[in-house]
């Protein structure tokens, strides 16, 4: 063929057009809200809500939530991709980043307190280790702190995470490559100095736990009966699976996208950032990336439905600062 039988479209001969989600009559439900959260505030703002167009769109998050629940994506993320409120929005991929990368803008992280906050000298001894504390323990709070170790030499760091179980604010992280005993020991002082904390160890590295276990007497562990021999097995230290490692993602998700968190390590801001889902559906940091602080603080978060406390006495308790 020839160019004039064969001409080249030079302008397209159709529109684009987009209707996002609000246009439509029937996406509201008929209520006065009274607890709208920040995040809600400025979306109604920003497309000139009205109250029941906001509560159906909260009704419908946890809907679709409910739905695809183990897909790896927020209710937020899931709303977006079916009832887009942008054109932008309308050709959002359903893999990528596993945390809204918008909601981690907003985060706002806090430097650590210095070491002259406190005369305090359990803390000073933290400090001088490397331990970051945004807040020092108060006398009626419970704390839970999450360990995700590392034998010290490879690619992974070892991280002790803190959090507040009823504000679930992070108020501490440990961050650092030493050997598994050595962060047996920082453990059990943070723990200790954090109202003595219950203590979720990730259970990849048996010489952390088992010291843990010798030196510190509030720890997870599962007990496991067998029918056959009606007997009962311990299992120090928390065991991440299949099914717990998609569970504690999903919870961590779902906290964060409720807004729940307070994040105030730079180090987890960044890592949540590089938290993505690959091709083949798992949720994990990205090439070349690391995820460590993301897998202590879900396991700290995880202590809120396992908290129990083991009852045992220690002569000699051995310490890090000694």
């Amino acid at each position: 063929m020839d160019s004039a039988s064969n001409p080249t479209p030079a302008v397209l001969d159709y529109k684009t057009y987009f209707y996002p989600w609000y246009s439509n009559p029937e996406y509201t439900l008929p209520i006065d809200l009274t607890d709208i959260s920040e995040e809600e505030q400025n979306f109604k703002q920003s497309y000139h809500l009205t109250d029941g167009q906001l509560h159906w769109r909260r009704w419908k998050m946890k809907e679709l939530r409910r739905n695809q629940e183990g897909i790896g994506l927020s209710g937020t993320q899931l709303f977006k991709q079916e009832y887009p409120a942008t054109v932008m929005e309308a050709f959002q991929s359903g893999s990528g980043s596993v945390f809204d990368l918008e909601k981690l803008e907003a985060v706002q992280v806090k430097e650590p307190l210095n070491i002259g906050h406190t005369d305090d000298q359990k803390y000073t001894a933290l400090h001088k280790l490397g331990v970051w504390m945004w807040e020092t323990p108060q006398p009626d709070h419970t704390y839970l702190v999450g360990v995700d170790p590392s034998d010290g030499m490879g690619a992974d760091f070892g991280v002790i995470d803190v959090w507040d179980k009823d504000t679930l604010v992070q108020v501490a992280q440990y961050y650092g490559k030493v050997r598994p005993d050595e962060l047996a020991e920082i453990t059990a002082e943070i723990a200790d100095y954090y109202n003595h904390a219950m203590a979720g160890v990730e259970n990849n590295m048996l010489t952390t736990i088992m010291m843990l276990s010798k030196i510190y007497d509030n720890y997870y562990f599962e007990m496991k009966y067998d029918e056959k021999t009606m007997t009962s097995t311990k299992k120090i230290g928390w065991n991440t699976n299949t099914k717990t490692r998609d569970v504690m993602i999903d919870d961590y998700l779902i906290l964060f996208d409720e807004g729940s968190l307070t994040i105030n390590s730079k180090i987890t801001l960044k890592e949540m950032k590089t938290f993505v889902k690959k091709d083949n559906g798992k949720r994990e940091h990205a090439d070349g990336k690391h995820d460590d602080t993301i897998f202590s603080g879900g396991i700290a978060l995880q202590m809120r439905k396992y908290q129990k406390k083991k009852a045992r006495v220690f002569t000699d308790k051995p310490s890090a600062f000694s």
